[in-house]
Order: C-alpha cells, then structure tokens, then sequence
C-alpha cells in the first residue's frame, strides 16, 4: 500500500472514530433516567436543599422540583425522562437526623407510599369478616379483627400499624414489652401522703423513661423516620366507658416522639359486635392486639383520684396504682408518605419503606 492510500486510510478512520464519539457522547447527553433514578436525584437536591435553608430540628418542608430546579440543585424533569412529571420532596429533621421522602408524579408512573399501599392492600368496609382489615372510621383508618396485615419493618425493628390518622401519618406499637417493668410514677402524693406516685403523665416516671431510656437508644436509621406527634393524656372516669377516643384526648401534649397506646386503642381493635365499650369483655373477641398486649401501662389516667392510671391486663383495661410495675410497649409515629419498598404487611414479610442514602 502506498503512502497516498495509507493516509486516505487514516483520515476515513479517524472521521469515523469521530463521528462514533460524537454519536457517544450525544448518548449520553440524552440518556433518560428510570423513576427511581429521578427519584434519588430529588433526594440528593433535597439535601443540598435542607443544607443551604438549614432545616430545624422538629421542622418539616416540602419543596417541589420547580424550586429545586430554580435554586440549580438540580435540572428540569425533561432532561432525566420523556414522561411529563412532577413531584416534590418532603424534608424531616427528626431530632437532628435528616429523612428525605421523594414524590414523582408522571403521566405513567407514580410514587407509592407506604400509607397509600396499605389502604389499597387492606381497606374494607367489611365488618363481618372477623379476620378483618383497615376501616375507614371519621376520617382515620383503624385496623381491626383477628389478623390485618399491619406489620412494619423501621430499621432492624418491627411494629405493628393499628392506624392511619387524619393527617395521614402512621401510629405503631412496638409488639414486645421491654425487658424491665417500670412503675407509672414514684413521686410523693399529696393525697395520699406517701410516695404513691401521681397521675399526670406530663410529669411522670413513665415519660421520662420512654424518652431517656427507649427512645434515645434508637439508632439514627430509626430516629430518622420517627416523627412528633401530638399525644392524647386525658383522664377518664371509672364509670366512663364510651369506646371513642374523645376522652382520651381531652388533653393533648404536642411534640412527643415516644409514648404508650390510648385506653381507646385496644378495643377499636376488635370486631366483636358486642365490644360497645373499653372496658367490655367482648373486646377481647376478633382482636389482633390480643395477643401483642402485654400487662402493660397505657398514656390515660383516672380522673377520680391522683394515684391510678389504666392499664391492660389479659384482655381487661384495670384502674392500676401509678406505683406498681408494668411492663412498657412504645408507641410512635412515623410519616404515611415513606416510600413503600417491598412486603405484604404480614408478619413473615413485614411492610418496608425505601432508605434514601
């Protein structure tokens, strides 16, 4: 081959080699992301977000994607899918641990929550199907009858969903007491003139324990998705038995991220037709919580005296002394808007939310 071929030769592969960069390098300009590629995109622009605002302790934000983009956290949808979308993040600092919730919203996709999948999976309005599911009660949805799939994996642990509030959040029960039985309270009683205890869960031993002792303990993979929540400390009369959570909510503490169930908890539960009260035996009947209960401690004193609060017992809700010991099973909240991941919501294969990193 002489010199003149051997440099034609040359320059065609070179302009090919060219030309198949170029190709390349246009590829890649354009290539589409999948859903949940995006979805941690919005995440990791959320950070730089939360960063730059400086997000409080105890704050929640949502910021769509427009102010993302605006703010050059990230590009415009269009550039990452062909699908017309949009969506938003939602930001908790829970207790100082950031938690990031990406929602994207497509013309053909749409982000699952974990709150939305378990009433798609479980709503009923069935209440004479015993095994039960979740019902749609004044504008909550409780889970109810002997075996709903209500089980939540948080972390390394497993809880058991007994309802979706207004708001949309889920309230969890930890289905294991702890190891060690504490009293409700301990301090001096003025009426009883001993160290009897008192009443008042704003004040008491049970309180401060379930934050020092339990919920500090937690890692920061589970603070994380635990949110505040206002919690219902109403006292109720001896003789007050109305199965609805009026009572219990008489009085309300905000900002708590720990606490125990409501005397009301327990018997919504049921689906016996004769459990008409809290204190009702029939209660027992048809009712998963029967058997996740301990002899345990509940947020509701009595409202007859300063000295006993109520408590469950083998299927009963009893007026206990403040100052005797019981065994204690927190109670939490975390967000209806976690990113559902896997899981049917039994106890095999417990309901599980996706960890943005």
């Amino acid at each position: 081959m002489n010199k003149k071929y051997m440099v034609m030769f040359g320059t065609v592969i070179g302009f090919v080699l060219i030309v198949l960069l170029t190709v390349t390098i246009l590829s890649s300009c354009n290539k589409k992301l999948s859903n949940e590629s995006i979805e941690k995109k919005m995440v990791s622009a959320a950070k730089k977000y939360a960063e730059k605002e400086k997000v409080k302790t105890g704050e929640n934000v949502t910021v769509d994607i427009d102010k993302l983009v605006e703010k050059g956290y990230m590009k415009e949808l269009s550039k990452y899918t062909d699908d017309k979308c949009g969506g938003y993040v939602k930001i908790y600092n829970n207790s100082g641990v950031m938690n990031y919730l990406p929602y994207l919203e497509c013309s053909k996709y749409k982000t699952k929550t974990l709150g939305q999948k378990m009433i798609d999976d479980s709503l009923t309005g069935d209440y004479e199907n015993v095994n039960g599911g979740l019902f749609n009660e004044n504008g909550e949805y409780i889970f109810k009858g002997k075996s709903p799939r209500n089980y939540v994996k948080v972390g390394s642990k497993v809880f058991l969903a007994f309802r979706i509030d207004a708001e949309g959040d889920l309230k969890l029960l930890y289905p294991d007491s702890l190891e060690q039985e504490v009293v409700w309270d301990n301090k001096y009683n003025g009426e009883t003139k001993s160290r009897t205890g008192e009443n008042d869960y704003e004040i008491s031993y049970v309180k401060d324990y379930l934050y020092n002792y339990v919920y500090k303990k937690y890692s920061d993979n589970v603070k994380k998705h635990i949110i505040p929540k206002s919690i219902c400390i109403g006292k109720r009369e001896n003789s007050e038995i109305v199965l609805s959570n009026v009572s219990d909510c008489t009085n309300k503490i905000d900002n708590q991220y720990i606490g125990l169930i409501n005397t009301s908890d327990y018997a919504l539960a049921s689906l016996d037709k004769d459990c008409t009260s809290v204190i009702s035996g029939d209660c027992y009947n048809f009712n998963y919580l029967k058997g996740n209960l301990k002899h345990t401690w509940t947020l509701n004193a009595v409202k007859n005296n300063t000295y006993q609060t109520i408590a469950y017992n083998n299927g009963y809700l009893r007026a206990e002394d403040v100052g005797e010991l019981d065994s204690v099973q927190p109670v939490l909240y975390i967000s209806g808007d976690e990113i559902y991941d896997k899981g049917n919501g039994t106890k095999e294969s417990p309901y599980e939310f996706k960890e943005f990193k």
